[in-house]
């Protein structure tokens, strides 16, 4: 009778002692998986604004029945403002922005005529920003508590377990004892040497840390005036003219630093692709966003058609000395 009894105790605490470990590494898991995701939307914004430049420029007609004036991008929707010789040359820059994969919606706001053109607007929404970062933060949070959710139904389970056991009848023969005894060996057994979900979690949060680790070294350890410097370098090898170059206020998030600078530009729209070409093969992470786009007519110098301000980010990791899996605890 002691030794099921030891057995039960035993049985007990390997199925708490095993749930612990198992939360904690789902947590552990879940954060990083977290982490992986917000940086991996870093670096796909960071090709998103030569996706667009190239798809606006490539939906122009080759002949110059139609012309832009305006072009500006801000929180994923993009204004466009123009001048087209027809009707039916807006109507085809219209149909083509609408098989560019970089937009989910285009749509001609209105046109009128004026001094024999016809001035037009139109409005898209670019598929490149996170779509839905409400339903984003709905699948952090259950991924936060879906360790918590399998801690209560184990522990459930084990009071269930205790209570059957509890209620058996102590007075029973001499078998049944001994039946007892051999069914409480081979479930701690299982239990001890059997059980699978620990190590498949161990193993899928090994995975994760070496995904994250080339996605870390993408991010600043700390505000780097070299990172500053560079944007403006590829600002120069792009022939454009730094009109000014303006730190703005840092952004926290829950992973990253933000620190982003309002940038002044005159060029081409050609180098300006050039431009965003560079940014987009940067192994550091940077994006580029508010970007506003104004044609230039009679500028003293004739490389100067657009008048270009944008903001340039870059990113530091928040707290890259902390142990965020210490919440686990």
């Amino acid at each position: 009778m002691d030794r099921i009894e030891a057995l039960r105790r035993r049985l007990e605490e390997t199925e708490v002692s095993q749930a612990k470990r198992l939360a904690k590494a789902q947590f552990r898991e879940g954060h990083l998986e977290e982490q992986i995701e917000a940086i991996e939307h870093l670096r796909t914004r960071q090709k998103g604004p030569l996706d667009l430049v190239n798809s606006i420029t490539e939906s122009l007609p080759r002949l110059p029945t139609l012309w832009l004036t305006v072009l500006e991008e801000k929180d994923r929707v993009v204004s466009i403002e123009g001048e087209a010789l027809s009707l039916t040359s807006i109507t085809h820059f219209i149909r083509t922005l609408k098989r560019c994969p970089v937009f989910t919606r285009v749509d001609l706001s209105g046109w009128e005529a004026s001094d024999g053109t016809l001035r037009f607007r139109a409005e898209a929404e670019i598929s490149y920003w996170p779509m839905d970062e409400q339903a984003g933060r709905k699948s952090g949070f259950q991924r936060k508590n879906r360790p918590i959710i399998r801690v209560i139904v184990l522990s459930a389970l084990v009071s269930i377990l205790l209570h059957v056991v509890s209620i058996w009848p102590l007075q029973t023969e001499i078998d049944s004892l001994e039946r007892q005894k051999r069914n409480s060996e081979s479930v701690l057994s299982q239990k001890e040497g059997n059980s699978t979900d620990l190590p498949q979690s161990i193993q899928s949060l090994s995975r994760a840390r070496s995904r994250l680790l080339p996605l870390q070294l993408a991010l600043a350890r700390r505000e780097s005036p070299a990172v500053m410097a560079q944007i403006q370098q590829l600002a120069r090898n792009s022939d454009l003219e730094i009109k000014s170059f303006v730190p703005l206020e840092r952004v926290r998030s829950r992973f990253y630093q933000e620190y982003p600078f309002q940038i002044s530009l005159n060029g081409s729209f050609h180098n300006l692709g050039r431009f965003l070409e560079k940014v987009g093969q940067c192994e550091q992470i940077i994006n580029v966003t508010n970007i506003v786009i104004k044609g230039v007519d009679g500028d003293p110098n004739p490389g100067t058609t657009v008048r270009v301000r944008m903001t340039s980010s870059t990113f530091v990791m928040e707290n890259p000395g902390s142990n965020p899996e210490k919440q686990a605890d």
